[in-house]
């Protein structure tokens, strides 16, 4: 699985977001639509993350794969970055917001692997950091649509 095919076309899955002890803090729907910019030489990428009972929340990311194979991408909207690196045939990302203030370290750091599972299903399993410790983490089942 690369991240540049993967992404193309449009995901959809269903996820639940956990605190340390398992205890349930969210559930959610998220959907993905990729486009490849041959131009930019890019996948741009509009998550839109829907929360059961809350708000719906969206990014905007434009993803590539520089010479060295290492991920990199940036949403400006949120201005988020993110890195990543592929690990065989599975991926991993880490995004988290850029901010003015001159510390980072209490702002949290989101690491998500993909994994699949099946042709066109893919497990995301993420983990939320802050202060170096993990606060959350979050399980969605991803399957590709069209």
């Amino acid at each position: 699985m690369r991240l540049e095919v993967f992404l193309q076309g449009r995901l959809e899955g269903w996820g639940v977001a956990r605190d340390p002890f398992g205890r349930i803090l969210r559930r959610f729907r998220i959907e993905m639509d990729g486009v490849w910019s041959e131009e930019h030489r890019a996948i741009h990428l509009d998550e839109t993350y829907t929360y059961v009972g809350g708000p719906r929340r969206q990014r905007h990311w434009a993803i590539h794969t520089d010479e060295q194979g290492h991920i990199r991408g940036h949403d400006a909207v949120e201005a988020a970055r993110l890195t990543g690196v592929q690990k065989g045939n599975d991926f991993e990302l880490r995004f988290d917001r850029l901010l003015t203030r001159p510390s980072r370290w209490t702002e949290p750091v989101h690491i998500v692997q993909f994994l699949e599972v099946a042709d066109g299903e893919t497990l995301m399993l993420g983990r939320v950091r802050r202060w170096g410790v993990v606060i959350a983490t979050t399980h969605v089942a991803l399957r590709r649509i069209r």
